[in-house]
């Protein structure tokens, strides 16, 4: 799989994922302060690139790891042309997470088709249960799943 680095763009409006926001409010004052300085950042700090296994194909991911080094690093993407926006917060990645995958990254163990093929099925079982425990959770009404920062 080949991955540009998206052009680099103004600040913009960044959106973040409500599963994101869910992570920040269970954080450390301290480590949650980071987190959102770093959102504030995207557009105006170049991020490093990173492979996600389960994004589609040609989706440019990026991650910006914040100045504390208890905080998670955040991973985003650019919108798509449909989804109207600049940039998306999609998740937060614990820090040594983070770096057994940049290290999977640079072996190439991510470019094997049977691990990516494995990589997918987990997710989609992980995310498949924690969003039927939210939906049955949430059976009122949700909200939005995302925050616009302009």
């Amino acid at each position: 799989m080949s991955m540009s680095t998206p052009p680099r763009r103004a600040a913009g409006s960044i959106r973040v994922a409500r599963t994101v926001l869910d992570e920040i409010k269970g954080l450390e004052r301290p480590e949650a302060d980071a987190v959102r300085e770093t959102i504030d950042s995207i557009g105006t700090t170049e991020g490093e690139p990173v492979d996600i296994p389960v994004a589609p194909p040609g989706t440019a991911y990026l991650a910006l790891a914040p100045a504390d080094p208890a905080a998670p690093v955040v991973i985003y993407r650019p919108m798509l042309p449909d989804e109207g926006g600049d940039w998306l917060v999609t998740a937060l990645m614990d820090r040594d997470d983070y770096g057994v995958q940049r290290e999977a990254q640079r072996n190439g163990l991510l470019r094997d088709p049977a691990v990516r093929t494995a990589v997918t099925a987990a997710a989609t079982a992980i995310s498949d249960a924690v969003n039927g425990r939210r939906r049955l959770r949430d059976r009122r009404t949700d909200p939005p799943a995302v925050l616009v920062i302009m």
